[in-house]
């Protein structure tokens, strides 16, 4: 992604005092970019990020030692993590990378993450180019990074890495992800409940990750799978890519699941 103009720019290779890694600084007039290479993954920031490279690595580590000690298991591969100094940079790279030339984020869209890399806007930039979010508050700083990093671990093990036309598992892929990275919290397991006790209780699976409530409606589901089921069972289930696939696993049909669920929820067994 990086091209460097042999003539312009300089390579200059150190060690990083802040984790046992190596820095590559590329200087190609005005757009420098750093990588660092880290324990598991690749960090790629330009300077103007600088100020938050500290902070986003202790969250990196956490996120993905978190992550492996959920599934028991090492990430499958190295993944490159990039910081966009600003939102324009972050659009251009997801049109480009998504083939969606006239692709326009929503506010709340801070970051996204594949198989192979995770891109985020800098924190930095959250303040102005972003909504619904507080470059302040680093517990949900660290809970959003762990977000996208348990989908990194589902794209390395699922035969579909790009979750491409699965959006009726998104109940699923989200709620993997939720669960994972301590997003399911108490306000959150709170607001399912009341949502139900309302009369709201999904229908289908495929209502699940849509409304106000779909991160702790797709949480929820996944924490009742895992009291239920067990966290071996979550990663098998990594490896299916469509809805009967992923209750061909557990032995059940969609309603019995939703059900279940129900139950789960109301009988205040969300409480883990």
């Amino acid at each position: 992604m990086f091209r460097v103009n042999k003539g312009i720019c300089r390579l200059l290779i150190t060690l990083s005092v802040l984790a046992p890694a190596v820095l590559m600084f590329f200087h190609c007039g005005r757009n420098s970019w750093e990588r660092q290479s880290m324990n598991g993954w690749l960090l790629e920031y330009t300077v103007s990020s600088r100020p938050g490279i500290p902070l986003m690595i202790e969250a990196l580590q956490e996120g993905h030692a978190r992550v492996e000690s959920f599934f028991g298991r090492s990430f499958p591969r190295v993944y490159t993590v990039r910081i966009f100094p600003d939102r324009n940079s972050l659009t251009n790279f997801w049109r480009k990378s998504w083939n969606l030339p006239d692709f326009d984020p929503e506010c709340w869209m801070v970051g996204s993450a594949g198989s192979d890399t995770l891109s985020l806007l800098d924190i930095q930039a959250w303040e102005v180019e972003a909504c619904e979010h507080n470059a302040k508050d680093t517990t949900r700083i660290f809970s959003l990074v762990a977000h996208e990093q348990a989908h990194i671990f589902h794209g390395q093990v699922s035969p579909n890495p790009s979750f491409d036309h699965m959006e009726d598992v998104g109940w699923f892929v989200e709620g993997i992800a939720t669960l994972v990275s301590g997003q399911l919290t108490g306000e959150r397991k709170k607001g399912v409940r009341e949502w139900f006790l309302q009369g709201n209780a999904p229908e289908r699976l495929e209502e699940v990750w849509s409304g106000p409530h779909r991160y702790g409606l797709a949480g929820s589901l996944a924490a009742c799978l895992e009291q239920e089921y067990g966290r071996e069972m979550l990663y098998r289930m990594l490896s299916e890519t469509t809805e009967s696939g992923l209750l061909a696993c557990l032995g059940l049909e969609e309603r019995e699941l939703l059900v279940r669920w129900r139950r789960y929820v109301l009988t205040g067994k969300i409480e883990l």
